[in-house]
């Protein structure tokens, strides 16, 4: 977007007769692009700008750009028949500035976005009861955030790098939140309690001047991203991080101000992340009570070993495992593979289903289609157990099937050394045709490969547990699930 000095978004006041228009002063310091945008709903008013440059007047349901050639200060005004209507309104990155800018005919507006700007004050959003986005990072808000008490639908808030000298923003009311960005503010005091905010996932808090001790996150179970390192944090819940078991990103360490978490805190941690996650634990702990550094990996087993061992973490051997699937349309998403990460253990484990229905063991292709371009998904890698279910769709029967599994398998065996690798025979079905032959090439391959071949023909029964002969049923999907459990470690 273009840069746009001075004065923007002056709303006129309802009962006069421009009642619905607002002006926009833009100052160019240079010839710049304009290019706010919106959406409104059914019948689509359009709302024609004005720019205030001499030019025609423009108008859009979906936004417009416009470029002023000289430098100079305008004054663009804003003309809707209905401001009801309008849903979205954008002019982020435009570096405006604004005051006091209101949206109080905007009662059906969702999004709001400001961000990247030089406004120093945002007007009232009371009425903009259905607001789900507020973007207004960025900017020059110093004395304090806008009241969002009557937003309660507000789903992802974001207020980051401003200069904001207050407390932290009273959010109880908002109950829809999923994603609260305040980082790089001077915020003070404690951080309240998101106990209301059960889809919490992201809450993101570093560089401020936080204080006091951690709220207790124990009913934020959606929680993944974390972030509140460089505050002044002293003490820790315990059991607040002991049902995070998403949690992937826990960021507590020291940036231009040291948390002073004491060993005791530290530990308590520790201990509520092996708890929840099962992957880490400490051997050699480097932390200090003025300057602390925990780094929790995903529980999607794509952790930084390396990172964690220098930070005096390592994966603890008794972790609860990355369990990965290779298949067809037997094996895709909601079959045996998901029932397997909810059946095995303590029901936290994770599972990497990369099947996808119409797949083969033959081709060299790098699609999903081919068991080949499956072992070299992007997220193929880093499993403690991988089965593979495929040969259902292949139609040939000769020893190209041996040396097309083969391959794949090297793949999966480099990208996942400590891997223990299934391969599984073709499960029974109505038709048999070639089935035997089929099978008898993926046990000759797994063997070439040293990995385990499992004998599925007394699994399942397809007459009962298909739905059509050869796709499982919920019966079915449920004895698979139940035959892969029984190969696992007890």
């Amino acid at each position: 977007m273009s840069r746009l000095l001075n004065q923007l978004f002056v709303p006129v006041i309802a009962g006069k007769k421009a009642d619905n228009s607002f002006h926009v002063h833009t100052t160019s310091v240079t010839p710049a692009t304009f290019d706010p945008s919106w959406n409104v709903a059914s019948p689509y008013p359009a709302i024609t700008v004005d720019w205030g440059d001499g030019s025609a007047p423009e108008n859009s349901s979906t936004g417009l750009t416009h470029t002023y050639a000289a430098a100079g200060t305008k004054k663009a005004t804003f003309t809707c028949a209905d401001w009801t209507k309008l849903n979205i309104f954008d002019i982020g990155g435009d570096d405006c500035s604004l005051d006091s800018p209101s949206f109080n005919r905007a009662v059906n507006i969702t999004s709001i976005k400001l961000g990247n700007n030089n406004f120093s004050s945002i007007g009232s959003l009371d009425a903009c009861t259905k607001l789900a986005t507020l973007f207004i990072y960025q900017n020059n808000l110093i004395v304090s955030l806008p009241d969002l008490s009557k937003n309660v639908l507000l789903s992802d808030f974001r207020a980051y790098w401003n200069t904001l000298l207050s407390v932290f923003p009273d959010l109880s009311l908002n109950t829809a939140l999923s994603a609260v960005q305040l980082y790089g503010n001077a915020l003070a005091g404690t951080i309240p309690s998101f106990a209301n905010s059960s889809n919490l996932s992201t809450l993101l808090l570093y560089s401020n001047v936080l204080t006091g001790t951690m709220p207790d996150f124990a009913l934020n179970t959606k929680l993944t991203n974390f972030q509140a390192h460089g505050n002044l944090l002293t003490g820790y819940t315990t059991g607040s991080f002991a049902t995070q078991k998403s949690l992937a990103t826990l960021s507590l360490g020291t940036q231009a101000l040291p948390n002073q978490f004491t060993r005791a805190a530290v530990d308590a941690i520790l201990a509520d992340l092996v708890t929840s996650l099962g992957i880490v634990d400490r051997v050699t702990c480097t932390v200090t009570a003025s300057g602390n550094s925990i780094s929790a990996p995903s529980a999607a087993g794509e952790a930084d070993r390396t990172t964690l061992i220098s930070a005096g973490w390592t994966m603890n051997t008794n972790r609860y495992p990355a369990i990965m699937a290779f298949g067809d349309s037997l094996s895709q998403t909601s079959s045996w593979p998901e029932l397997v990460g909810t059946g095995y253990k303590s029901a936290v484990n994770t599972i990497y289903n990369m099947a996808i229905g119409g797949a083969t063991i033959m081709g060299a292709s790098p699609s999903q289609y081919t068991m080949l371009g499956q072992a070299n998904l992007p997220k193929a890698k880093d499993a403690d157990h991988i089965f593979v279910l495929l040969g259902t769709n292949d139609t040939v029967t000769d020893a190209t099937l041996t040396a097309a599994y083969e391959a794949a398998i090297a793949v999966m065996q480099t990208r996942n050394p400590d891997a223990t690798i299934y391969g599984l025979g073709i499960l029974n079905r109505t038709v048999m045709t070639g089935v035997v032959e089929k099978n008898a090439r993926i046990a000759t391959a797994c063997t070439n490969a040293g990995i385990t071949y499992v004998d599925t023909s007394g699994w399942i029964v397809a007459a009962d547990d298909t739905s059509d002969g050869l796709h499982l049923n919920e019966g079915g999907k449920t004895k698979v699930a139940n035959e892969i459990i029984a190969l696992l470690p007890a």
